[in-house]
């Protein structure tokens, strides 16, 4: 029973819970090092005890106990990116095929349709997408989800230009969280999305103020 709506939990409840509000985005602006400090405790330790880092207790709960839970959650996040950088860019969406035997494409239907993708601005389904694939590095990393990193490479060397380039500074900070954990493993086989995404990370070591937020 609890199986069937694992989906909607992950969709409906656990992405509207850790995505940006607009009182966090305001910090990114006001007390960036607060910012930063969240959003790293948010991945690690979950000490803050506030909505949004329950919701991360709430996906590794659910990735650490429940068979499933990861390849939905990282097939949903893939896919929310996907859909959105490929509307904002206008570039095709990437095909991600054979992802796994229990995604069907009525989970592709799901997505569409879900509040967490309908009542959220791109640039926080992008934040709250690439967080979740951050805080999920841990499993990522192990031999039995090995195809599952495989389409999160994939999906971030396509639009690695699109997510560099893009005007929302929220996108830019969760994309530096994200190599945070994986920037060791990523592009192995995409030299020029690695390079590009050195140069991003140098540039982001001298940023001042409120840009502090994408240097980590």
């Amino acid at each position: 029973m609890f199986f069937r709506f694992l989906p909607n939990l992950i969709l409906d409840v656990g992405l509207n819970l850790i995505k940006t509000s607009e009182s966090e985005r305001q910090d990114m602006y006001d007390r960036p090092a607060e910012f930063v400090a969240l959003a790293l405790d948010t991945c690690d330790k979950q000490q803050s005890g506030i909505v949004k880092t329950q919701a991360a207790k709430l996906f590794e709960g659910l990735c650490d106990n429940i068979d499933g839970a990861v390849t939905y959650t990282s097939y949903f996040c893939l896919q929310a990116l996907n859909m959105t950088l490929s509307k904002e860019s206008q570039k095709p969406k990437l095909e991600i095929g054979d992802f796994a035997v229990n995604i069907e494409q009525a989970h592709n239907d799901l997505i569409t349709g879900c509040s967490f993708i309908k009542h959220s601005k791109p640039d926080v389904v992008i934040d709250a997408s690439i967080m979740v694939l951050g805080l999920l590095s841990y499993v990522h990393s192990k031999p039995a989800y090995k195809n599952v990193f495989v389409w999160v490479e994939k999906l971030f060397s396509y639009y690695v230009n699109e997510i560099l380039n893009n005007e929302s500074k929220l996108v830019k900070a969760r994309y530096s969280l994200f190599l945070g954990y994986l920037i060791d493993v990523l592009f192995k086989q995409d030299p020029e999305a690695f390079k590009n995404t050195l140069f991003f990370l140098y540039k982001s070591v001298d940023l001042q103020g409120e840009d502090k937020v994408i240097a980590l």
